[in-house]
């Protein structure tokens, strides 16, 4: 399985991860744990999770408030578009395609 990731990805998590160590370390870590997990879980089964338009799917990170955008381009490979609290509108990242 090939999974590409939108060059904003990295600043998605880069975000995330500087909030949470702010507050605490381990909560940076755990955080990463999970949405390792969340990569996992798309590669064994990607068409799991809804779609939410256009082919744009969503999975929650759980115990965090945050949504992995993605989608899936053929049978082997996965874009992830972005990670996004859930309060966030998804319209953002229509530009990022």
């Amino acid at each position: 399985m090939i999974i590409d990731y939108n060059q904003w990805v990295e600043n998605d998590l880069r975000e995330v991860i500087d909030y949470y160590d702010s507050i605490k370390a381990e909560l940076s870590d755990d955080f990463l744990d999970l949405y390792e997990k969340v990569i996992d879980d798309l590669v064994f089964m990607p068409e799991r999770f809804p779609i939410i338009e256009a082919n744009l799917r969503q999975v929650i990170i759980q115990t965090f408030p945050y949504l992995v955008y993605y989608r899936i381009i053929s049978e082997n490979h996965i874009r992830i578009i972005g990670v996004k609290h859930q309060k966030r509108n998804p319209d953002l990242l229509r530009s990022r395609e």
